[in-house]
């Protein structure tokens, strides 16, 4: 059988001498280099198993090599070697270079060895058709691990970074928090609930990473598969959250922004009392959002007719109260144009 090809690109020798080392007892073939047009002449003209490159590098930088060589070669398994501060580049590489995974500096050597034997089992997936799922689980690990350390201003950065694979949804999540804390504010709540509710906010959509970019962005109606694998979203953001202290009050808020008072809701049909007061909140500012933001299966919809199918779901899909509360609020406000992405 033919061994595993493995290429490194590094601007700095001694790393990839370290890499060399690393896998020196292992049945792979090793190729180096520190340019990443090389590397891209190489995966172009070779079959390569798994890439690796770093993202700080002079010419070329890492995210761009990863999303040439996504389409030069999709079956080469990529991984990205970057910093914790680079919070938001390894989003858009998650997002734009579909990176299987990501490797922090200083690495743990067991730990890195053991990222490129999972990249090789999931090109052997690949071929299976058995992926989806691995990815997906691989994708919520390593994003858990960037929140850990995590503060409200990187966890506003990160919720912004994650919609840039839906470039319909760009400022969604801040646009939420602004309508919950309209809601919110009304209701006296304990500080904690209101803190509770901001995060959850921004990180409702937090599950969407696992969600491939060309389904967020279809224009047309989703089947039954695609359908389903969006429906999860709630159920990862609430994992992810749920291992992190400072975050795990939020989980079931954000497990919870899809259900409906009727039980007509995802993921588990809840009804009235058995929901959150944080995710009837969070669920009128989401759906109020979505219905006057552009998606790629329909155009925005003025506030006036969004207001009318919120008040028309009152007491079936949203609290009966909390409608009253958004709406003359909403009211009382003068509303400005939201902000759409460019075409």
């Amino acid at each position: 059988m033919k061994k595993p090809v493995i290429l490194c690109v590094d601007d700095e020798e001694n790393i990839l001498k370290s890499v060399k080392r690393l896998f020196i007892d292992e049945d792979y073939t090793i190729l180096t280099t520190t340019r990443g047009e090389e590397a891209l002449d190489i995966i172009k003209n070779q079959k390569v198993d798994v890439l690796i490159t770093d993202q700080q590098m002079p010419g070329i930088k890492g995210i761009d090599i990863l999303k040439r060589a996504r389409e030069t070669s999709p079956g080469t398994v990529r991984i990205m070697i970057t910093g914790y501060s680079d919070i938001g580049v390894t989003i858009s590489a998650i997002n734009e270079g579909e990176v299987h995974r990501y490797i922090a500096k200083p690495w743990d050597n067991d730990r890195f060895k053991q990222v490129v034997k999972d990249a090789l089992l999931k090109n052997e997936a690949d071929r299976n058709g058995h992926h989806a799922e691995r990815r997906i689980k691989q994708e919520l690990a390593d994003l858990t691990e960037a929140l850990r350390a995590a503060s409200l201003h990187t966890v506003r950065a990160l919720s912004n970074a994650i919609e840039l694979k839906d470039k319909y949804t760009r400022g969604h999540c801040d646009r939420v928090l602004e309508y919950a804390l309209l809601i919110a504010g009304k209701l006296d709540l304990p500080s904690k609930q209101v803190t509770n509710i901001r995060y959850a906010a921004l990180l409702h959509d937090i599950g969407k990473i696992g969600v491939p970019a060309k389904i967020l962005n279809k224009p047309g109606p989703l089947n039954e598969a695609e359908w389903k694998l969006i429906k999860q979203h709630p159920q990862y953001g609430a994992k992810v959250t749920l291992e992190i202290d400072f975050l795990r009050d939020t989980s079931r808020i954000i497990l919870e922004h899809h259900e409906k008072i009727d039980g007509s809701g995802y993921p588990y049909g809840k009804k009235g009392n058995d929901l959150l007061l944080e995710s009837k909140i969070i669920t009128i500012a989401d759906v109020f959002d979505a219905l006057t933001s552009d998606r790629a299966y329909r155009k925005a919809r003025s506030y006036k007719e969004a207001l009318e199918i919120i008040e028309e779901a009152r007491g079936r899909h949203f609290d009966e109260r909390l409608v009253d509360i958004f709406i003359r609020e909403l009211a009382g406000q003068t509303p400005t144009p939201l902000p759409q992405p460019r075409p």
